[in-house]
């Protein structure tokens, strides 16, 4: 069992959130939490434009939070950011990172060297020739993207532990208690996208990293208005998704983030998913000992401290 002290550290296009926890896998405190405004024209589209200012931004974060956890998990889900799903052919060869690295060019629309790439194997299938399949989820993320990154954590002088997928970070925000034989969708809300799974028999069935363009409103009403029809169009779409691969229905949806303290918002996905929608806040676990900190809008720190207990996992 890992006993150590760790931060989750997410970067957004106007803020970077960090939350530091103390303790174990099953049982941890929050010993640290906070925020800082980002201006303009640092990161846009989650993609860094000033690293030395992004630096300074979080050297200030963890100087006005009193951090102390040198060690970092960061996530990322910008457009360098790819998730795919792939049948890989089994082979004679005993380690299936060979298989992987031989085929997933194929599943990937850029030049495989231009990315890192990551796997995780979920099930496996035989084909009417005998065939053996896994099916995969394969993550691939852009060097020089990721690069840049890696240097504003080292001029801030912490030391990034892992790099994990947003997309994926927040299937550990889940209830212990879903269905394993039903789809479970859970959804973190941020101003200028969102990011969606869903999940079957525990497993990542679906990934999504959906930009929400609200470039036209004029107002703060407008701005409401189109962020709803924004999202409920690739959520029903995603829904639709899965139903065209499984003959199910998603019951359950689970948010955090942006906006889920907005009752009207919960009310607009309930009526247009259909699904019961419940606002899931981050801190409210059996393994957090400390209850929700005291912060403005707790849900928006769901991917920070998801990231954060990623640091306390075993391998």
């Amino acid at each position: 069992m890992i006993i150590k002290r760790i931060a989750g550290v997410e970067f957004t296009d106007n803020m970077v959130r960090a939350v530091e926890i103390y303790g174990s896998e099953k049982s941890h405190r929050i010993t640290a939490i906070g925020s800082v405004e980002i201006s303009d024209n640092v990161i846009t589209d989650g993609v860094l434009v000033n690293p030395e200012a992004a630096a300074a931004v979080l050297r200030e974060l963890w100087k006005k939070f009193t951090f102390k956890s040198k060690e970092v998990i960061f996530g990322v889900d910008n457009k360098y950011v790819l998730v795919r799903y792939a049948d890989i052919k089994k082979t004679d060869d005993k380690k299936f990172a060979n298989d992987v690295d031989k085929q997933i060019q194929q599943f990937l629309p850029v030049d495989k060297n231009s990315v890192e790439t990551d796997f995780l194997p979920l099930s496996e299938s035989e084909g009417e020739n005998g065939q053996k399949m896994t099916k995969t989820l394969i993550v691939a993320a852009g060097k020089k993207m990721l690069g840049d990154y890696i240097g504003v954590f080292k001029a801030a002088k912490l030391r990034l532990e892992d790099i994990d997928v947003n997309t994926l970070a927040i299937y550990r925000l889940l209830p212990d208690e879903i269905e394993k034989d039903k789809g479970t969708v859970m959804i973190n809300f941020k101003r200028d996208l969102f990011n969606l799974l869903v999940v079957k028999d525990k497993q990542p069935l679906l990934a999504r990293n959906i930009m929400i363009d609200t470039s036209s409103a004029l107002n703060e009403t407008e701005f409401v208005q189109e962020y709803f029809e924004a999202i409920s169009k690739d959520i029903v779409s995603s829904l639709a998704y899965y139903n065209s691969i499984t003959n199910g229905f998603i019951e359950k949806i689970y948010i955090t983030g942006y906006g889920v303290w907005n009752e009207g918002m919960t009310q607009f996905l309930r009526e247009t998913t259909k699904a019961d929608v419940s606002v899931i806040n981050p801190f409210t676990n059996a393994k957090n000992r400390t209850g929700t900190p005291t912060v403005s809008r707790p849900y928006e720190f769901a991917i920070a401290y998801a990231l954060a207990q990623r640091g306390l996992e075993s391998e």
